[in-house]
Formats: C-alpha cells, structure tokens, sequence
C-alpha cells in the first residue's frame, strides 16, 4: 500500500477529506525553494498534524470547503481546517505570559511570507494532483499589501494579546483580516496554471497533491 502522492478523487464510497493548514504532512508547500515555508511546514508536523484526534465539532463545521474542477462528479468532498497560529513561532507562544504577545508581533508579516510558498486555492483545484514547482510569479502589489498591514495589525495584537492575558477584553478584539487570519486565498500569486507534473515532479518521483 503506498503512503506518497495524492489520494485518489475517484473513492467509489462517499469520502470527506480534512487537511489541516501548515500541516507538514497533508498540505506541504507547493515551492519549497521557500525556507520559511518549508521550516513552518516541519514545525507544523510536530505542532498540528497531531490535532486531527481533538478537533471540536464547531472546528469541523468551520472547516473551508474546497473547490474542485468544473464537472467534477466523484465521491469526495474536501476541506481545510484554518490554522491561525504559525508553527513557526509555536515555540515562542509556547513561553507562559510574554510568549504570545511576542510572537503576535511578528505572525501577520510571516504569514505573508510563509503563504508565498504556497498557491491558492480558488484558481487551484482540491481533487486536481498539484505537484511542487520551483519557481511562482508573486503579485508584488498584494504582498506588499499585505506585508504592511501586517506591521499594522502586529502590533495592536500583542496590546490585544496583553488584554485578553488580564481578562480586560476578549478576543474579539484580534484583527479580523488577513494576514492576521489565515486565508486559503490569499491572492499572492499571478496564476499561471494548475500543472499535474513539473520538471521538479519528474526529478523527484513525487507527483502528489502536496500542497495549496
């Protein structure tokens, strides 16, 4: 049996597939020239490819249906489950009292950059295999968009961070967009294609749907 590649979108039984966001194993990056995104992918094995046994109900039913290909008629429905902590910076919220405020101050700009190594969901099709590539075409005007919006939210979720720490306000009070909150589409990318095999594929062997 093997255990590589992309789960068949032809199950004869009715299938649900939930993929956990930043999980190292289920949703690698598509470019892993991208270090940080190959760094938080490998935390993210340690930090949330473990939580599937513990989701919630509400987790569940929160979960972002993903689209699939016009005309696709199969048995298998897919999801992704929003992680809104990087694995990156787990270690630092991880610290009791200063951690997390610490590490809100630089998660919305790493986000940016983490997602890069990601494509987007949208324009790419859950049920299609996504092989990694080597190189993508960043839309410069989202990302750096992005990246100074999230030098904006950092700072106010540390202060709210702090506030929901003293049980002065609850967390309502976090920023409500991304980069702050995690998206399956974010935009960065131009969109060139959704290939089944690139030349990185053929040298590796490891055709798969590995990623967003």
């Amino acid at each position: 049996m093997p255990f590589n590649g992309a789960t068949p979108p032809n199950s004869p039984y009715a299938t649900t597939i939930y993929t956990a966001q930043y999980d190292g194993i289920a949703n690698a990056p598509r470019y892993p020239l991208n270090i940080l995104s190959d760094i938080n992918a490998f935390m993210g094995y340690f930090y949330v490819h473990n939580t599937y046994p513990t989701l919630s109900a509400s987790e569940i039913a929160n979960a972002v249906p993903l689209p699939t290909s016009p005309g696709y008629a199969g048995n298998t429905q897919y999801y992704m489950l929003l992680t809104q902590d990087l694995p990156l910076v787990q270690p630092i919220r991880d610290i009791p009292y200063a951690g997390p405020p610490i590490a809100d101050l630089f998660q919305p700009q790493l986000r940016v950059l983490v997602d890069l190594g990601y494509a987007d969901y949208g324009p790419n099709y859950a049920n299609v295999p996504t092989p990694a590539g080597l190189l993508s075409i960043p839309n410069p005007f989202a990302v750096g968009y992005y990246l100074a919006l999230g030098s904006l939210q950092a700072p106010y979720a540390a202060a709210v961070e702090i506030g929901v720490e003293a049980g002065f306000w609850g967390p309502e009070w976090f920023p409500q967009a991304y980069p702050w909150i995690p998206s399956i589409n974010p935009g960065l990318h131009f969109y060139i294609g959704q290939p089944e095999v690139t030349l990185l594929s053929l040298a590796s062997g490891a055709s798969g749907r590995c990623c967003i």
